[in-house]
């Protein structure tokens, strides 16, 4: 408990925006001018790198440590409006322009000069975002030469085919896991030369090659959907890293472990104990614990119970004393032996780590378990805590779910498909690039209580549908944040698509093929013929048009390629 309470003592001091707020007092309060005065003239020069994810406290602290001289020589900062793409966190790239506006021409220097694509990517990006983030969008230049084959962008539609029945969307995102599955299995396969890389027979030129699992990154826009991807993946042999995710302490076995430690711990808690009986520990049915919660003292003495009750056959009678056994064998054993030795213990009795291997990801299952028992093996290294406290701290992160990956079942740095957010793909490169679900819907602002820092505050009027009622601050607000929203979508899209070095995919599951559905479809569907790849938008004179590969068809995977490995039967062996 003492070193949890540190732990949280620590992550509040070390709280970013109290401290941006604490600065700021203290450099922008006209009271503080003295202050302000010394440290500017403590610094000679201030770089600030990525200036286009800044807010407006934020400059404040800049103007303020460089005094007058913020205009003429001290402040060098660098970044790119297009990749402003965390207003969640404040950023505002209007604070970019604005300070880049004030900055005299001879210290403005454009950097259009791109060392990480090939052409055809670029000339795809150009094409696309030309006209539509911003006026005074400067195009893309490679510095790299052409070396693989053109068409180097892909539009991959997964559709339902002629006639479809009506879809839910998960089955279509679903349809759209299978053939980007597909599609990686046969780029890894198929032999085509999609990768340049540098020739050491030639130095300063680039020769193809195929591609490899390593070479290929999945680019989402959010992780809510990834394990239909994880699970297409899986059954089409190809390996893959999920970076980040942060949803360790939601998962259905962590909840089971949680509920096994308290149901042993405290024999008093019933809900943990009906939790665990229905889990993969004891697959006791609903049915078998409602008869014997029929017992006078409840679910626990029914368990216990010398005589089970008539109603349950004999193979579920069976499962009960198993279950009993278990739970007393671990209840003698639990001051005894370590936290993670119980666990352990627990696993061995009840095989509950190999019914997890039979599950949809079990892998994975079997790794967040893995990881829980290391945690606890972590936690009692000194000898100071008991399972009460390790139940407590596991208790309090299942409640506040803090921010922590889901266990990895191979490491980052092998040649895997590597699958991640745009936001965490930020300032990285990839050989191939996926980008899913192209299609997917905003979600809209339902805010009905907002304070903006201009309009004040502002509360979303009751006549929602009156198309007579007059126009208020709430309107005027959700107007211009939808207009934000729209513009950081684009520019979010425009990370996504610089981050393929060699070959980019656009990808999305429909009813239709090419169904302009969402902003990014319906921006696609603006600059080029979906079915076709054709551009059908006006590009300035002299600009490239890129060439686009359209598929419609599911892929097929090779059969038989050598890069297969044998997977686990679990079912065989039992």
């Amino acid at each position: 408990r003492r070193r949890y309470a540190e732990r949280k003592d620590a992550l509040a001091m070390l709280d970013f925006d109290d401290l941006l707020a604490r600065a700021r007092a203290l450099l922008v309060d006209p009271a503080n001018d003295d202050l302000r005065r010394r440290m500017s003239a403590q610094i000679q020069l201030l770089l600030v790198d990525e200036f286009q994810d800044t807010d407006r406290v934020q400059i404040e602290l800049v103007k303020a440590l460089c005094g007058d001289a913020v205009s003429s020589g001290k402040l060098f900062f660098v970044g790119d409006m297009k990749q402003s793409i965390y207003r969640f966190r404040g950023a505002d790239p209007d604070v970019f322009r604005r300070l880049r506006d004030e900055t005299p021409a001879a210290g403005q220097l454009s950097l259009t000069t791109n060392f990480r694509s090939q052409p055809a990517i670029l000339e795809f990006a150009n094409a696309l975002f030309w006209h539509d983030l911003g006026a005074d969008y400067e195009a893309l230049r490679p510095f790299r030469s052409q070396s693989t084959p053109q068409p180097a962008i892909e539009f991959l539609w997964a559709h339902a085919g002629d006639n479809p029945p009506r879809e839910t969307v998960g089955t279509m995102r679903r349809r759209e896991a299978e053939w980007i599955a597909l599609r990686i299995r046969e780029m890894l396969d198929g032999g085509a030369p999609l990768v340049g890389e540098p020739d050491p027979q030639h130095p300063g030129q680039q020769r193809a090659r195929t591609a490899k699992p390593g070479d290929v990154a999945i680019l989402f826009r959010a992780l809510s959907d990834v394990e239909l991807y994880e699970d297409a993946l899986r059954r089409h042999d190809v390996d893959y890293y999920l970076v980040g995710g942060h949803a360790f302490y939601a998962q259905q076995e962590i909840f089971d472990l949680l509920n096994l430690l308290r149901a042993v711990s405290r024999p008093s808690d019933g809900v943990s104990l009906a939790g665990v009986l229905r889990s993969a520990f004891f697959s006791l049915p609903d049915e078998t614990l409602f008869w014997l919660a029929q017992h006078p003292d409840g679910l626990t003495a029914g368990l216990f119970a010398a005589e089970l009750p008539s109603q349950l056959s004999p193979q579920q009678q069976q499962l009960v004393v198993r279950a009993a056994e278990t739970l007393r064998t671990l209840r003698d054993a639990k001051d005894r032996v370590r936290i993670c030795e119980l666990i352990e213990l627990a696993m061995t009795l009840t095989g509950y780590d190999a019914s997890l291997l039979a599950e949809f990801l079990g892998e994975r299952k079997l790794a967040n378990l893995r990881k829980v028992v290391e945690q606890a093996r972590g936690f009692e290294r000194d000898g100071a805590f008991d399972l009460a406290d390790f139940l407590a701290e596991l208790s309090e992160f299942v409640a506040r779910q803090p921010k922590e990956p889901l266990a990895a079942t191979l490491s980052e740095d092998t040649d895997v498909v590597r699958l991640m957010t745009i936001h965490q793909a930020k300032g990285l490169e990839f050989p191939i690039v996926f980008v899913p679900d192209v299609g997917r819907a905003s979600d809209p602002r339902a805010d009905r209580v907002r304070f903006d820092a201009e309009l004040g505050p502002l509360v979303q009027s009751s006549a929602e549908g009156d198309s007579q009622r007059a126009i208020g601050g709430y309107e005027l607000w959700r107007f211009l944040e939808q207009q934000e929203d729209l513009a950081e979508s684009y520019r979010l899209l425009y990370v996504a698509t610089t981050r393929a070095a060699d070959y980019l995919v656009l990808s999305h599951g429909g009813t239709h093929a090419g169904e302009p559905r969402g902003n990014w479809m319906r921006l696609l569907a603006r600059r080029f013929d979906l079915l076709s790849g054709q551009l059908i938008a006006e590009l300035p004179v002299g600009e490239p048009r890129p060439s686009i590969r359209v598929t419609v068809e599911q892929p097929s995977a090779h059969k038989g390629a050598a890069s297969r490995r044998a997977r686990l039967d679990v079912a065989a062996l039992t």
